[in-house]
């Protein structure tokens, strides 16, 4: 049981890579489904922050369902689901890199991959429910106002590292990509930079895990785009 701060959640794929599945705050739980269904571990936990936790003994985790007999085979059945579900999630990235299909979508987590970020948002993740959404930067006393509201908007250390309206996320032509919004300092998406002043301002998102960074390369500015089947 995590008792402050967050754990990653990774799932191992056929690639070789780990791709995060979601992240656990404080009161959340993990490795419930291995003690439960009396199997390997099916997933990897990672400290994000600083962590601290408090260790549950198998036994007397399960001793819990004891005197509720209808408990534990309900729980078995949904760690199954769980674990199926989490293998498909990991599979459909695997497909070679796969252009994510916009009709084909049924969740896309804007996921903090920075501690300067998270202080910001205030979580480790937002659901993106709709399309377009629009990235930027917080409008200081001096700026002018951005034509088109953003969906999120931060503040940054050096006001050109990021734009008042500085990228997308969308979908075009039955795909989901992310446009740079003529910012000053481009986008690297999937360690590749889209801006003005390269061939393109667009960039296809995968199935799966994508990494955005907002500005230069090391900038603090970044995200992970999870896109779900």
């Amino acid at each position: 049981m995590i008792e402050q701060g967050e754990v990653e959640v990774l799932k191992g794929a056929g690639d070789g890579e780990q791709h995060l599945l979601g992240i656990l705050g404080p009161g959340k739980i993990f490795g419930e489904s291995g003690v439960i269904l009396n199997h390997p571990r099916s997933a990897t936990t990672r400290a994000h922050t600083n962590v601290v936790v408090k260790g549950v003994d198998a036994k007397v985790f399960m001793g819990q369902f004891r005197d509720a007999p209808l408990a534990l085979p309900i729980l078995k059945m949904l760690c199954e689901r769980l674990n199926q579900a989490n293998q498909s999630l990991v599979a459909a990235p695997g497909d070679d890199g796969a252009e994510a299909d916009a009709t084909q979508i049924a969740r896309i987590r804007l996921i903090a991959a920075s501690d300067f970020v998270k202080m910001q948002i205030g979580q480790s993740e937002i659901d993106v429910s709709r399309l377009p959404y629009r990235i930027g930067r917080k409008p200081t006393g001096e700026s002018p106002q951005v034509q088109t509201p953003v969906d999120l908007a931060l503040v940054t250390r050096d006001v050109l590292q990021m734009s008042l309206e500085h990228l997308a996320i969308h979908s075009q032509d039955g795909r989901v990509i992310v446009e740079d919004l003529s910012s000053e300092a481009g986008t690297w998406v999937n360690g590749a930079r889209i801006a003005r002043f390269e061939n393109t301002m667009v960039a296809p998102i995968r199935w799966g895990e994508n990494e955005i960074v907002v500005g230069p390369q090391d900038s603090p500015l970044r995200f992970l785009v999870i896109v779900e089947r």
